[in-house]
């Protein structure tokens, strides 16, 4: 789950400032405890709001508009021809890259918008509402873009990356550079494919099989600017990077198809719907594999990844109507477009200046949202009733699915749980956001370009929407993790991997590729045992009070097994303790038998140290946990696991685990070479 958004920009300046106001009458502030309370549905807590008239006088930003500009764009690239000029090549990207974002795009054709969801497409309208050509500028020359992307392709070549700039070269030609300048170009072009040709020829062995693609990888650590970055990532093998395949469940549930068959929903008294296990489940089994509905990159970020597939991009292609996002490749920014960008590219500056670009997932829970459809999907969604509590989400032939509004629509909002201040926050985001849709004339449209009004009871109803997928946005949101950096690089909705419950030690572990989140065992299974994922970092790493201060942001209280028996952190656990081979209860020590089974003659002819059976458990175990740790130790310096050594470990994770008495250190570390090896590909 991501964590708290930091409270720094306009909109909480201007929500402090409506609660200052409030408090100079304090009866007037007191009554606020009743009107924002949770026994209030969503419709009367907005309702409320939109009454207020310190809410209409002080919540109403400002649109901010970030047009792109040739001389800014200009500005930019003789700033980066400098830097390239000193061989401070990094810094030379990054303006150039600044420059290509701000210069005028020609306008782009729109793709088809995407089909209606089949559940939906007798009731929902089905008229387009992009126009057929998206911003831009109608001149066949784009001078100041092409001299831009020119001049990126000579960075792009110094760095041996010879097919990216290939790619520059072409675009610069076709925007116009300029005729007198070309020859440059056509002669970097010769260069990049000879040298490109001499590349590939060296990464060949003599029997023409390629060399392992992570040779050279260097120690990686945190970058806190572009350099550190771009730096990082030129360190990273292509094929590690780009080409990590998306794993495949082996039997998709018929009733839920981004879950595993081996598991069902279930319905818990204390915390809702849930995973259950309908067999047994093999150490390393997939569960689940989810593409986000909607995602969201951290603004500090946008400059490199892919707004879309969020693919690591240091030299994006830009969107032809704003100047903050990128696409890793046409295919990306066509599909973004038509999907979800539109709205977005006119918000997001504001949402940046407001301080609320990490709830820009509030309005785009729907792709190509406008209000007609975001209003149908809702009351269909509310309109669907089941029998069982755990078909909620479900459409009304019980399949539940990301595609579906209704999956959404029931995601966990806690709305009789809140208190009076997180739902008055919440009520004035959902205003200021409806505010800043009716100032955008992108949401309360027609068809392409026509603009409405929208009446009182538009609005009401467009505010109750937001408030509710505010609540959502903000219970259910999983970190998007770029799993070479080790760092969050913003959040998505995910509402089947969703249904996961929270345990400090869990069954599973999820991590990301892109925009889609895989969920793997961690340990065997037993069929009927509930399936849990951590919110957080698990027990080891954080100690108690530590873990039920952050779980308390999201109404959990957490009866674990590691918080019911208060299980220390990594550095005070004992370092490996098998399970007793004759009662399977209590601590071997390091020989598998405990002192009570010695005390009661479990093993009365031979002394413990010669008996065969118990000799044999223990070395067979120290010799998985060894083997183990060293598979880890080989991955991390050479950064790939071949597919006998990962068959391997999943076996040897399930010996170690049905051996050793949690919790220990061998526990943890097993766990951690798994999920390393889960992020590897393998």
């Amino acid at each position: 789950m991501a964590t708290a958004v930091t409270q720094k920009g306009d909109f909480w300046v201007m929500a402090k400032k409506m609660v200052d106001k409030l408090k100079e009458k304090p009866t007037k502030y007191e009554d606020l405890e009743d009107k924002f309370s949770p026994d209030k549905s969503f419709e009367e807590l907005f309702t409320n709001i939109w009454s207020m008239k310190e809410a209409h006088s002080m919540l109403v930003p400002e649109l901010v508009v970030d047009e792109k500009s040739d001389s800014e764009a200009i500005k930019f690239r003789n700033e980066g021809n400098t830097w390239y000029r000193k061989r401070e090549l990094t810094r030379a990207l990054e303006l150039y890259n600044l420059s290509i974002k701000k210069a005028v795009h020609p306008v782009l054709p729109v793709p088809p918008n995407p089909p209606t969801l089949p559940e939906y497409d007798d009731q929902v309208e089905r008229t387009p509402i992009l126009p057929s050509s998206y911003g831009g500028s109608d001149s066949k020359k784009h001078k100041v873009l092409a001299m831009a992307f020119g001049n990126r392709s000579a960075v792009l070549y110094e760095m041996k990356y010879y097919c990216k700039s290939l790619k520059d070269i072409d675009t610069a030609l076709e925007l116009g550079y300029p005729e007198e300048m070309a020859e440059k170009l056509e002669a970097r072009r010769a260069r990049c494919l000879e040298a490109d040709a001499t590349r590939r020829h060296e990464e060949e062995t003599p029997l023409g099989i390629e060399t392992s693609p992570t040779k050279d990888i260097a120690k990686r650590s945190t970058p806190t600017t572009f350099a550190q970055k771009l730096n990082e990532r030129l360190t990273l093998s292509h094929v590690f990077l780009d080409d990590l395949p998306l794993p495949r469940i082996q039997n998709v549930n018929d009733k839920a198809p981004n879950l595993s068959s081996a598991v069902k929903v279930a319905h818990f008294p204390n915390k809702g719907r849930g995973l259950v296990a309908t067999r047994d489940i093999a150490t390393g089994e997939v569960i689940g594999v989810e593409k986000a509905v909607c995602v969201n990159i951290d603004k500090d970020e946008l400059d490199s990844y892919c707004s879309y597939c969020l693919r690591h991009c240091f030299n994006p292609l830009p969107c032809p109507g704003c100047c903050k996002v990128g696409y890793c490749s046409i295919d990306c920014r066509n599909k973004s477009l038509t999907e979800e960008h539109w709205l977005e590219c006119k918000l997001q500056p504001t949402m940046i200046k407001l301080g609320l670009q990490n709830r820009q997932m509030i309005y785009l829970l729907v792709k190509n949202c406008t209000f007609h459809k975001i209003k149908s999907l809702w009351n269909m969604a509310k309109g669907i009733r089941h029998d069982s509590p755990e078909k909620r989400g479900c459409d009304a032939d019980g399949l539940y699915h990301s595609s579906s509004y209704n999956s959404i629509y029931h995601l966990c909002d806690n709305l009789e749980k809140q208190t009076f201040g997180v739902l008055f926050t919440h009520c004035r985001m959902a205003f200021t956001i409806t505010k800043l849709l009716e100032k955008s004339g992108r949401f309360f449209i027609h068809r392409p370009g026509k603009k409405f009004s929208p009446t009182r009871d538009d609005l009401l109803t467009t505010g109750t929407i937001l408030l509710s997928q505010a609540l959502k946005v903000y219970y259910n949101p999983y970190e998007i993790m770029d799993l070479r950096l080790k760092k969050s690089i913003g959040g998505g909705i995910f509402p089947a991997l969703s249904l996961f419950n929270h345990s400090c030690n869990p069954s599973t572990k999820h991590y990301c590729i892109g925009r889609s989140i895989v969920h793997r065992a961690v340990r065997p299974i037993k069929a009927g045992e509930e399936l849990t994922d951590s919110y957080m970092s698990d027990f080891y790493d954080k100690p108690l009070e530590a873990r039920r201060k952050f779980l308390e942001n999201y109404l959990i209280k957490c009866d674990c097994e590691a918080c019911r028996y208060e299980w220390p952190v990594y550095d005070n656990l004992n370092s490996v303790e098998f399970i007793c081979v004759g009662c399977q209860v209590n601590s071997g020590g390091s020989l598998a038998v405990c002192d009570q089974c010695i005390e009661r003659g479990l093993f009365p002819e031979r002394d413990l140290g010669e008996n065969r059976f118990v000799k044999e458990r223990s070395e067979r175990a120290w010799s998985t946990i060894f083997k183990t740790l060293k598979i880890g130790l080989w991955m991390n310096n050479k950064g790939y696991l071949p597919q006998k050594d990962f068959e391997y470990l999943c076996n040897s994770i399930t010996l170690i685990r049905e051996s050793v008495l949690p919790p220990c250190q061998i526990v943890c570390d097993a766990s951690n070479v798994l999920l390393r090896a889960f992020e590897l590909g393998s």
